[in-house]
């Protein structure tokens, strides 16, 4: 036994060795092998964990970074370096996930002739698009662009982010409304009955992000929530701290079952619905009804509502131009950033 242990530690100093030589010859991939064949070995080595992370870092492989960071963080602060590499990750990376388009640019190029639609290239381009003469009439430009950074630009000029097809390729759609429906969250109508019957519901806000966007997608498909737009709504909401906008859900349960739901994002002290889904008869009113109260009493003074539904006339929502809405973005958009925390209650409760 006392040989196996020698034996064990002699080629842990080998390997972290072979992986220090790496990393001074700038060999990162080669580096980060032989630190993780240590690992494998001694999970608790720091010395292989922070050269392994220094490693991704180089192969910008985020994700693993971070989450190297992370242990180390929490194994011995004081470890050299490790906090500056941490912020540097949290300020500068987005993750391994390929978030560019599986589309050509030629494909790109052709599909902005056929529709005669802005083709967005470089985010730069987004602050200008309501002058560009395309979108005069239209409400769509696009992009192949999938980045959370892009996502969070588009929220910050006023565009709705969201998929779009041509010959069965996605793109990124970024909608500019030539009309706008919103309201004040505090003038929702709550009927008696709404109120009578939303006792059975409990409320929650970020609970189960993940499951009200699967949820959302088994509804509607890869419509407009293909898979690069759900990973990068996904990355921002696990990521706070890096954008303008945070993506929330919204959860109505009953019986420890999700019954209603939405996806939206807050800029500033204006709240966007994304979209969102029922499952019980009458639990789509009590959650829209709730959501008004919960983003009063938190703060927003903007409910945005996307296009005009019926529906959301009747519960008190008012169109507005595209230029009026642009000018209520610049406004509100700026204001301190409303956090949705919000402790779980009983639907009734919220609504006295």
């Amino acid at each position: 036994e006392k040989q196996q242990m020698e034996a064990t530690d002699t080629k842990l100093e080998d390997l972290l060795e072979k992986a220090q030589l790496a990393i001074v010859q700038t060999r990162y991939s080669e580096a980060l092998t032989e630190a993780t064949e240590c690992l494998d070995i001694d999970p608790s080595n720091l010395s292989a964990r922070r050269m392994a992370t220094f490693a991704l870092i180089q192969l910008k492989r985020w994700s693993e970074a971070k989450r190297n960071c992370q242990i180390c963080l929490d194994t011995d602060p004081e470890i050299p370096d490790i906090e500056t590499w941490f912020e540097y990750i949290i300020n500068n990376a987005v993750d391994d996930f390929n978030y560019s388009s599986d589309n050509s640019h030629t494909s790109a190029l052709r599909y902005a002739e056929r529709t005669n639609r802005p083709y967005i290239q470089d985010i730069s381009e987004l602050q200008a698009l309501p002058q560009n003469p395309k979108m005069l009439h239209k409400e769509f430009a696009f992009s192949r662009d999938f980045n959370p950074h892009v996502i969070d630009a588009c929220i910050w000029y006023g565009y709705f982010p969201m998929s779009v097809f041509w010959n069965s390729l996605p793109f990124l759609g970024v909608k500019l409304h030539l009309e706008r429906c919103l309201m004040d969250p505090k003038d929702v109508h709550v009927s008696k009955t709404t109120r009578n019957k939303s006792k059975q519901y409990i409320v929650t806000i970020d609970k189960a992000y993940h499951k009200v966007l699967d949820m959302c997608h088994d509804r509607f498909g890869e419509n407009w929530l293909c898979n690069k737009l759900r990973h990068a709504f996904v990355y921002i909401h696990e990521n706070p701290n890096l954008f303008r906008a945070r993506f929330h859900s919204f959860e109505l349960w009953k019986d420890g079952e999700i019954v209603a739901g939405e996806l939206g994002y807050v800029i500033g002290d204006m709240y966007t619905s994304q979209t969102g889904l029922y499952t019980v008869s009458g639990s789509g009113t009590i959650q829209l009804s709730v959501l008004g109260k919960v983003l009063t009493d938190l703060g927003i003074k903007v409910w945005d509502f996307g296009m005009k539904y019926e529906y959301k006339v009747n519960m008190g929502g008012r169109l507005v131009s595209r230029s009026e809405w642009l000018d209520i973005v610049k406004e509100h958009r700026s204001m301190n950033r409303v956090d949705l925390q919000y402790e779980e209650k009983n639907a009734q409760d919220i609504l006295r």
